[in-house]
């Protein structure tokens, strides 16, 4: 009997995952692999002072990649403070979350 796990799964893979559709082809860590790149709202970041008033226009952008389980698990299942290089690109793992069969990996640029 099919189970409607069993269609969100065929659904994710043939959609979500497809190159054709929200996908992009990137490199990570070597292996080609198909993910979703989903931007996060900049944070501005608080500039410490003496008076402890000032701000500065530092940012820190994340971004939020999402892969097949299958996929993590060829990267080793790598966590968070660890480093993933995507494309030319080196990010450093600030979360980790799991949900039915896809890794969303919230990252931000190592620097």
């Amino acid at each position: 009997m099919v189970t409607f796990k069993d269609y969100l799964n065929k659904d994710i893979a043939n959609t979500f995952f497809n190159s054709n559709e929200f996908a992009e082809k990137v490199v990570i860590e070597g292996i080609e692999m198909t993910v979703l790149f989903e931007e996060e709202q900049s944070k501005r970041t608080r500039k410490k002072s003496t008076y402890d008033y000032g701000y500065s226009n530092n940012s820190e952008a994340t971004k939020i990649v999402s892969l097949k389980e299958s996929d993590y698990a060829l990267l080793g299942s790598p966590g968070r403070e660890e480093r993933l290089l995507i494309g030319s690109i080196s990010y450093e793992i600030v979360e980790t979350e799991e949900d039915d069969g896809v890794i969303n990996l919230k990252v931000k640029v190592y620097r």
